[in-house]
């Protein structure tokens, strides 16, 4: 039987990778914590150099969101199917 910490680095590794997948680079870092059926992630430096350069106004930050979540919905099927692979 898996640990909660291993559980914890497992979820943590395969955020990573996903994240890789669909964004095309990773965060810089990722922190999960795991209590009881509670499960928090904190991704840090999670926007890509351009995101961050757009999200410097109102207009350049509702493109981000919606071009994140235009990315997510199409890349639904292969964030739910990764999680399956672990």
């Amino acid at each position: 039987m898996k640990t909660i910490k291993q559980t914890e680095a497992n979820i943590k590794s395969g955020i990573t990778r996903i994240y890789k997948e669909v964004f095309g680079q990773g965060p810089d870092s990722i922190y999960v914590n795991l209590w009881d059926n509670v499960l928090t992630c904190e991704l840090v430096g999670a926007l890509t150099c351009l995101e961050a350069t757009l999200i410097v106004s109102r207009e350049g930050e509702e493109l981000v969101h919606s071009i994140r979540n235009h990315f997510l919905s199409v890349g639904g099927t292969r964030l739910s199917t990764g999680w399956k692979n672990n």
